[in-house]
């Protein structure tokens, strides 16, 4: 009976919750290309001055996947680290600050890893619009 009390008390109180006006459904932070993964994504640093903490810690040891043309990678531990198997443009480089919206992605197994290879474990956004610039001209008015 608890239980069943405790459930109802939730769902009433998330549903009271919900306000009347719109937010912004993508939000959008600056992040930095940190490196590749041996699924074929992508990590990103998420700003971690950003009020959205949506990474975790990640040490970082190289690219795992395909290399990224840019400076060295220095082998440390990064906070607010992010995996993304969205399509990212092809003249990206590692270390570049670039701004974007995400929406949470699919704990889908995008590939299997070999033994030989860094495996990074990270939570999987989906990356919705990139800018080298800002994020005014990526959110709505």
């Amino acid at each position: 009976m608890k239980k069943a009390l405790l459930i109802i008390s939730t769902v009433l109180l998330a549903l009271g919750n919900q306000s009347c006006e719109k937010e912004v459904d993508t939000p959008c932070v600056a992040g930095t290309l940190l490196g590749t993964t041996c699924t074929g994504g992508y990590l990103i640093q998420v700003d971690t001055t950003s009020q959205h903490t949506i990474g975790e810690a990640v040490a970082f040891q190289g690219d795992s996947g395909s290399k990224l043309p840019g400076p060295a990678a220095k082998f440390r531990v990064y906070n607010n680290v992010i995996v993304t198997h969205t399509a990212l443009p092809a003249n990206m480089q590692r270390g570049q600050r670039f701004y974007f919206q995400y929406e949470p992605g699919s704990d889908a197994n995008f590939g299997v890893c070999t033994a030989n290879v860094y495996w990074y474990q990270a939570p999987q956004y989906n990356v919705l619009g990139i800018s080298d610039t800002s994020c005014s001209g990526l959110l709505p008015e």
